[in-house]
């Protein structure tokens, strides 16, 4: 079931999401609070916080006391959703805009965390027009 209301990721919060989920991809779910903090070059204690975040907002799972987490569903379903948005948004950053890889994937972040969902809409539907 859906949530009613959208829950709102900075872009801070939607790189911990990603890098969560990418982890969680190579690892078989299984994600330590180590292993993003080293990914992202970030303090275990940040990572730590922002675990905690999740956890109250029920998108992971803590599974024991030495930092160790796994996405529950609705956690898998935002990360994908993002993932996705963020795939498409690098394609076209990439393709339309001529920018790098990172600056595609950093500006992609920023318009996800930052505009509405019908603002991305029209962007993604503007440049799928100038495409064709």
């Amino acid at each position: 079931m859906k949530s009613k209301t959208a829950m709102v990721f900075t872009p801070a919060k939607l790189r911990y999401l990603l890098v969560l989920a990418q982890i969680a991809h190579e690892n078989e779910g299984q994600v330590r609070c180590i292993d993003i903090a080293v990914r992202m070059g970030v303090a275990r204690a940040s990572v730590s916080r922002m675990l905690n975040t999740f956890s109250k907002e029920g998108l992971v799972l803590q599974e024991n006391a030495r930092g160790s987490v796994r996405l529950t569903e609705k956690g898998q379903e935002a990360a994908e959703r993002y993932l996705n948005q963020c795939r498409e948004l690098r394609h076209i950053l990439q393709t339309q805009f001529s920018l790098s890889a990172y600056d595609a994937q950093e500006c992609a972040i920023a318009l996800i965390s930052g505009v509405s969902p019908a603002t991305l809409r029209a962007l993604e539907e503007c440049c799928a027009k100038s495409v064709r």
